[in-house]
């Protein structure tokens, strides 16, 4: 049996198991739970998600939750060695009451030394691959996905939305505690078509009001591809895919939320557009954010509110009021 080492995320039963014929014993131990925390920025540096978002983005932290059928990926790195790990899917059985945390079991691939240090690297909420020597976590390369969340809890679900942790692992010690945090933030358009008939939508996108402005976020780039994080060396590198192009329609007097996950520069925020493209015509909003006192936060979720009026594209307070009369 391949399986040298077993990894907990919540206080077990310590048990001791055997397999076949041959004794093996199998290391395991009570360990700290795994807590999954995105913590929300504070004092005036949090505009609560009633800012009227002509002049900022509203803001909110995210609320996260494991659930059954999510899928945990591991990495494992030993000197210049990087081995992909098996991947696990939750069951209602490693989740607390509270879906909080998680206990399950993680098995060492043969290419790993356990008599030896190695570092363990997860990830969970989007792809992963080793390329080029390096773990990449993919963000999206699209723009934004019609989200079906709440916008006041906004979990996981949505495409590309990673939550990744590490550990040092040392020899003779057989456990460890993992705390996952999110790579980027959410960013969020509440979209109401007021035009009075139903129109159809594609090319979604947030642009700078100033392209020479400092970016606050990594975009998709013509050329180069999706941005990814490499959880090694936790640099950005732009690595493959075409972007892909997402299309559809909104009701008469409806108001559609769209999501996308950025992964974050450090730089404020600049002062911000929304562009789509509306049955057919590219539209640009009449207004745009204003530029942040400081750079968006990763674990947390930004709001901009749109209103389409059949004539003028405007960014506007929560309850979607004209800023034109």
């Amino acid at each position: 049996m391949n399986y040298k080492l077993f990894i907990f995320f919540a206080a077990v039963a310590l048990i001791v198991a055997s397999c076949t014929q041959e004794p093996l014993v199998e290391l395991q131990q009570i360990v700290p739970v795994l807590t999954v925390t995105a913590a929300a920025p504070n004092g005036n540096n949090a505009p609560s998600s009633d800012t009227r978002l002509a002049l900022t983005m509203g803001e909110t932290a995210i609320s996260t939750l494991w659930k059954e059928g999510d899928k945990i990926k591991p990495y494992f790195v030993q000197g210049t060695a990087i081995v992909e790990g098996t991947e696990i899917t939750l069951t209602d059985e490693h989740l607390s009451d509270n879906k909080k945390n998680a206990t399950f079991n993680i098995a060492v691939p043969d290419d790993i030394n356990t008599a030896n240090p190695y570092t363990l690297y997860c990830v969970h909420g989007s792809s992963s691959q080793i390329a080029r020597g390096k773990i990449l976590v993919d963000f999206s390369y699209t723009p934004f996905f019609p989200f079906s969340g709440g916008y006041g809890s906004v979990s996981p679900d949505t495409y590309y939305t990673p939550i990744t942790a590490s550990a040092e692992i040392a020899f003779g010690v057989p456990t460890t505690s993992l705390t996952f945090n999110y790579l980027g933030a959410m960013q969020i358009i509440c979209f109401k078509n007021a035009a009075g008939a139903e129109v159809a939508y594609t090319e979604m996108e947030l642009i700078q009001v100033n392209p020479a402005d400092a970016a606050g976020f990594y975009a998709y780039k013509n050329g180069e591809g999706a941005p990814r994080y490499d959880l090694i060396s936790k640099e950005v590198i732009y690595y493959g895919v075409s972007q892909g192009v997402i299309s559809g329609s909104i009701w008469s007097d409806d108001v559609r939320k769209f999501s996308r996950f950025v992964l974050l520069t450090g730089n404020t925020m600049p002062a911000t557009r929304l562009k789509v493209k509306i049955d057919g015509v590219q539209k640009e909003s009449i207004n745009a954010t204003s530029a942040s006192a400081v750079p968006h936060q990763a674990g947390n979720a930004y709001c901009v509110y749109a209103l389409w009026n059949g004539v003028d594209l405007q960014l506007t307070d929560k309850d979607f009021t004209s800023v034109r009369k």
